[in-house]
């Protein structure tokens, strides 16, 4: 892209918006990771996620990793490259399933549920 080109062309204020959430959501989930991964011997995160050191381990950098790639596309998605959009797509996938696990797993830790999580039990007939 020459320079003249370069000044013609608008990047939409959507995608400037999108952009700029995704570095706030990638900060997040960056200090979000490095509390599991520092954390993964704490005796009441543990408790609360009723897992093991090693399993909130691979959790924290399940979540550094997606972090890094949310930053990288976020960089890329501002340049304005339609194949990082696709990809944006991905990642925002990859982050909603990640949640909806957590969420899943957090309330059945708390909430007891029959068949679901930790400490399953059937009911009595």
């Amino acid at each position: 892209m020459t320079i003249a080109e370069h000044s013609r062309y608008r990047r939409p204020i959507g995608v400037t918006v999108i952009a700029v959430l995704m570095f706030v959501q990638a900060v997040l989930g960056l200090i979000s990771g490095l509390v599991f991964v520092l954390g993964r011997h704490d005796a009441s995160l543990l408790r609360q996620t009723d897992s093991t050191s090693s399993t909130v381990l691979g959790i924290g950098i399940a979540l550094l990793a997606i972090a890094v790639a949310t930053i990288f596309l976020a960089y890329l998605l501002g340049r304005g490259s339609n194949l990082v959009r696709w990809l944006v797509a991905l990642v925002a996938g990859a982050q909603l399933a990640a949640s909806v696990y957590g969420l899943v797993r957090f309330a059945a830790s708390r909430h007891h549920v029959d068949g679901v999580g930790p400490g399953r039990r059937s009911r009595p007939v």
